[in-house]
């Protein structure tokens, strides 16, 4: 998938998620059973993502969820999150935080194999921090499929 076309795929994705963003900044939320929607701040949908990371990822060695760029960046709290959902997916003890493209090509080729697309990819986070709004849309993704 060529960089346009993950962009899309996020811009898609976003817009149909039960949360997306408004021209303005707000939120809106799209109730899953009946399609209707209602205005909710945007801060408050993106705090209760960062809460649900921190919960599923804590006690994890090396991982120390605050944002939604640089902690995600050795790949260490995406296996975290597989980890603890299934440990047989990803064998934590074993990874190596200094080993980032190894980690993240773990997580993301699990996570695709649970049902995940591949929005992100490790070339996209090796040199540079990832740009937050495509690891929010990214970890919604990834919370619907593990709940």
């Amino acid at each position: 998938m060529t960089k346009e076309e993950k962009q899309a795929a996020i811009e898609r994705i976003a817009s149909t998620s039960p949360f997306f963003r408004t021209n303005s900044g707000s939120a809106i939320a799209r109730s899953p059973t009946t399609g209707s929607t209602t205005n909710q701040s945007a801060k408050a949908k993106t705090d209760e993502l960062l809460q649900w990371c921190k919960m599923r990822t804590e006690g994890y060695a090396g991982v120390s969820v605050t944002n939604f760029s640089k902690s995600w960046w050795d790949g260490l709290a995406f296996c975290a999150l597989l980890h603890r959902y299934n440990s047989r997916l990803v064998d934590f003890a074993s990874l190596d935080p200094n080993n980032k493209r190894h980690n993240l090509k773990l997580a993301f080729d699990t996570a695709e194999r649970l049902g995940v697309p591949r929005l992100l990819d490790e070339e996209d986070m090796i040199d540079t921090a990832p740009e937050s709004k495509s690891v929010m849309t990214y970890l919604f993704e990834l919370r619907r499929v593990l709940k």
